[in-house]
């Protein structure tokens, strides 16, 4: 009997050691979900008429911001300088790297920014053009499926993240 419980504590104990990353990954994943629920809501307080028309951002996403703390590092959401533009992003859990979305349509890691930078290197923002004729190993955003690819012809956006959102053109 008492060769059956150590068995069963030294399994259980192989089990949960190999849990520890999962949970890590869960927590990103939650991160990511939140950033990207931001974009959404930003999408929908857009006011194409005001001075500000992401005056009300901040407010709106709330919950989603708080939620992301629980994970253990706050989100930001930082307006560009002309105020047609945002950046929302976070720290992931599991490797402190910051994980940001923007109004450019950019989602993904960013390496060596701070947290409350805009995502992309352009500070005024353009929604409403889609960026196409991205060159060979430039960096893009995955479209949707049907979506028109932003890269040049002949090229496509393949996938470089672990969830298929930021790519490069090949």
């Amino acid at each position: 009997m008492m060769v059956v419980i150590a068995v069963v504590g030294i399994l259980s104990a192989a089990v949960l050691a190999g849990l520890g990353p999962s949970r890590a990954k869960a927590r990103d994943a939650r991160v990511i979900s939140g950033l990207n629920q931001i974009r959404t809501i930003a999408e929908t307080v857009y006011d194409p008429t005001s001075n500000d028309p992401y005056s009300t951002l901040t407010t709106a996403a709330a919950s989603v911001t708080a939620d992301i703390a629980t994970q253990g590092n706050p989100a930001t959401i930082t307006p560009t300088s002309d105020k047609f533009g945002f950046a929302a992003s976070a720290k992931l859990p599991s490797n402190d790297k910051l994980y940001c979305v923007d109004s450019s349509g950019f989602s993904g890691l960013k390496e060596n920014a701070a947290a409350g930078t805009p995502c992309s290197d352009v500070d005024e923002v353009d929604i409403e053009t889609p960026v196409t004729g991205l060159a060979k190993d430039a960096v893009c955003v995955v479209p949707a499926v049907g979506a028109p690819s932003p890269c040049a012809t002949g090229l496509t956006c393949l996938a470089t993240d672990a969830i298929g959102v930021s790519g490069k053109c090949n």
